[in-house]
């Protein structure tokens, strides 16, 4: 299994990668909320292995164990992160799926599809995970620039780069 420093090694990577395909491509949306949602995959393994060694091979695992509603999880996420984390996943979902949790049913195309302010909620959730681990492990990670017109100033790990 994974360590806890392969993981962030791996969450490091996704980051950069993230950086490159966004400095590259004023597109492909919903690449960049799944490269997010990956990063933040790598960041709660890491965060499995050192708390508990322990290695889930699904989502619903992983859910199961940050579930800040969990009593019985010793690995279980603050309120705050956990819903990071699941909005992470959900954005990704949309993504990859062209699922929109919120529409019941529409034949607007345009509910399913991932803009930039879609982006802009997936770096705001990661930027807290981020945050989270490194104020709990003391991990010195990547701070990068993204384009994205609806990108909040007040992040730590992100910060917006102008259009050229």
């Amino acid at each position: 299994m994974a360590s806890f420093e392969s993981h962030i090694e791996c969450a490091k990577r996704n980051l950069n990668f993230l950086q490159s395909v966004n400095e590259h491509s004023n597109e492909y949306w919903d690449w960049q909320v799944t490269i997010s949602f990956y990063v933040s995959v790598h960041l709660v393994n890491a965060h499995l292995d050192k708390k508990a060694g322990l290695h889930y091979k699904s989502h619903d695992q992983v859910d199961n164990a940050l579930n800040f509603a969990n009593t019985f999880s010793i690995c279980r996420f603050s309120e705050a992160n956990y819903l990071s984390f699941r909005k992470l996943r959900n954005l990704s979902r949309r993504s990859r799926y062209l699922i929109n949790d919120d529409i019941k049913k529409s034949e607007d195309a345009k509910v399913y599809l991932t803009f930039d302010k879609h982006l802009a909620k997936a770096v705001k959730a990661l930027d807290d995970l981020l945050k989270y681990v490194n104020s709990e492990y003391h991990i010195e990670l990547p701070k990068i620039e993204i384009k994205c017109e609806e990108l909040s100033s007040s992040l730590v790990y992100f910060s917006k780069k102008a259009y050229h």
